[in-house]
């Protein structure tokens, strides 16, 4: 079996500005408003008046934290090159136990050959861009998703196709 390496997906633009969804930005807008709230409490907390002139930093650092969500949720992808049936089955079987073991489930899906997987969070936490994506055809497998996930997926298979050292 011969996997790519993992690649980003979208143009620079989709890229600088990461936002694909409503939910999503409704969620970033609330994880925000919720991180300056805390930071306020634990600057009055500590004892740190908290003033106007401290809100602009507070809002800020509020936002970096923040983005780290968005930045986890790019889209990335790689594929993976297959010699027959048994290693296409087996590839697909290592990914899917892969995502199970980070969080995720099996999701309904209509297209033949496709395995779409969905994080076990209730549907009001679910981004539909943290899905992932799992296509096979007759000599190849197409995995794509948020590229924090990926990337543990690209790991898991090209550990599980490392040769074995004879001990």
């Amino acid at each position: 079996m011969k996997i790519s390496h993992v690649e980003r997906h979208g143009t620079l633009v989709q890229r600088l500005l990461p936002i694909r969804s409503h939910r999503q930005l409704a969620s970033y807008l609330l994880s925000t408003l919720l991180g300056v709230l805390l930071i306020m409490l634990c600057l009055a907390l500590g004892g740190v008046p908290a003033t106007v002139s401290a809100m602009p930093i507070v809002l800020i650092g509020a936002l970096a934290v923040s983005s780290i969500a968005l930045a986890f949720a790019l889209p990335a992808g790689f594929g993976v090159e297959t010699r027959d049936e048994a290693e296409r089955a087996r590839a697909t079987e290592i990914l899917k136990s892969a995502a199970v073991a980070v969080g995720y489930t099996p999701a309904p899906s209509d297209e033949p050959g496709v395995l779409e997987l969905e994080t076990r969070r209730p549907r009001w936490l679910r981004w539909e861009e943290s899905r992932i994506r799992v296509e096979t055809d007759e000599a190849r497998i197409l995995v794509s998703g948020p590229i924090v996930v990926v990337r543990v997926l690209h790991a898991a298979l090209a550990h599980a196709a490392a040769p074995r050292e004879a001990t």
